[in-house]
């Protein structure tokens, strides 16, 4: 279409022409399609930010920090998506798609050791060459991860994410014995909700030092912001629950 004469249209829309129409109109509806589609290229890329006039060894470890941005913001959001499930009604439904969020979330934690061992890697592999470019301060967001507060951090959210599942699996499989109250569906009820109710106590102190941490964190170091993931109120990452079916 976009070889046809500019007259192309008038010689579909002219006079005694009905059964030109149809063809006249899907050649207009491609070139919209076309147009919106490369007009939202063209602002995808110019809204991104390009890093490509850095040295190589930056790019590279400013391509290895962005991932580990993307997989921490996805962490916290996942964490929003838990704390409504477990303020809900307890319901089957419910602890399905609970028990399938911290599935995810399992297989996100591999993905961001992984992510974490090749910035580390590269960091300590290439910190001399990113000094002799005067990018330095990159090296620092390996420390930031590093940093005994968030390894603290993502510990005690494993260890959050096993208490739970563990609650969800009994629950799940004991749900009508626990509703009608039998005593020994009831006393083991009990043993995973502490556990449970425990690891989510720990789990908030140390979503609460990750965000002091953070706040500090980038004060010191505000030109690195853009490299590190969204920084988050204070308790906004405190979990909640009403898992508890019976008072």
């Amino acid at each position: 279409m976009f070889f046809s004469p500019v007259t192309a249209p008038f010689y579909f829309l002219r006079p005694g022409t009905k059964q030109r129409i149809i063809p006249a109109l899907s050649a207009f509806l491609l070139f919209i399609g076309v147009c919106t589609g490369e007009y939202f290229i063209y602002f995808n890329k110019k809204i991104q930010p390009s890093y490509t006039n850095y040295p190589p060894v930056a790019s590279q470890m400013i391509k290895l920090s962005l991932s580990m941005k993307v997989l921490t913001n996805r962490f916290d959001k996942d964490i929003e998506k838990l704390n409504e499930l477990s303020r809900s009604e307890s319901s089957l439904d419910n602890m399905t798609a609970t028990v399938n969020i911290i599935g995810n979330m399992r297989l996100e934690l591999i993905r961001y050791q992984e992510a974490l061992e090749r910035l580390s890697a590269f960091s300590n592999g290439y910190g001399k060459s990113l000094e002799q470019e005067n990018f330095g301060r990159l090296t620092k967001i390996d420390k930031y991860y590093n940093n005994k507060i968030m390894v603290f951090y993502f510990k005690k959210l494993k260890l959050y994410l096993n208490s739970f599942e563990a609650l969800l699996q009994y629950t799940f499989k004991n749900f009508n014995e626990i509703q009608a109250r039998v005593p020994v569906a009831l006393d083991n009820y009990d043993a995973y909700y502490l556990r449970y109710r425990g690891a989510m106590d720990i789990y908030n102190r140390a979503g609460n030092m990750r965000i002091n941490f953070q706040s500090n964190f980038l004060k010191t170091n505000p030109d690195l912001k853009e490299f590190l993931p969204s920084v988050l109120k204070i308790n906004s990452l405190e979990l909640k629950s009403k898992l508890k079916l019976w008072d």
